[in-house]
């Protein structure tokens, strides 16, 4: 692999860990004792917050919309801070909740 390529994988890995990082709290959440807070969330949080200090938050569009409407994204963003200290976290406004509801609801 050449150098250049290799430098654009690596970049392409770092922007998009993050995202995947996300979606393996919120199956650990699914997994874990009343769907809450468990050890290995505890861990993937702390990936996250790793990867959060180097790429900045996660976008909304990029997580899921029953996490962020169950409340879920905001309960593990708190754990992760509560855990690890301050970190960005875009949180959704009550219009974009409204929004997402509206959306999953076309989809049932």
């Amino acid at each position: 692999m050449s150098d250049p390529e290799h430098v654009v994988r690596l970049e392409a890995f770092v922007r998009d860990e993050p995202k995947a990082l996300w979606g393996r709290l919120f199956g650990a959440m699914d997994r874990s004792p009343g769907g809450h807070w468990s050890i290995e969330c505890s861990y993937l949080g702390e990936s996250i917050y790793a990867a959060t200090l180097l790429v900045g938050p996660v976008s909304l569009d990029d997580l899921s919309i029953s996490a962020i409407l169950s409340g879920r994204y905001c309960e593990a963003a708190f754990h992760i801070i509560t855990e690890q200290g301050s970190m960005e976290a875009e949180l959704p406004t009550e219009t974009e909740k409204e929004e997402l509801a509206a959306i999953l609801k076309g989809y049932r």
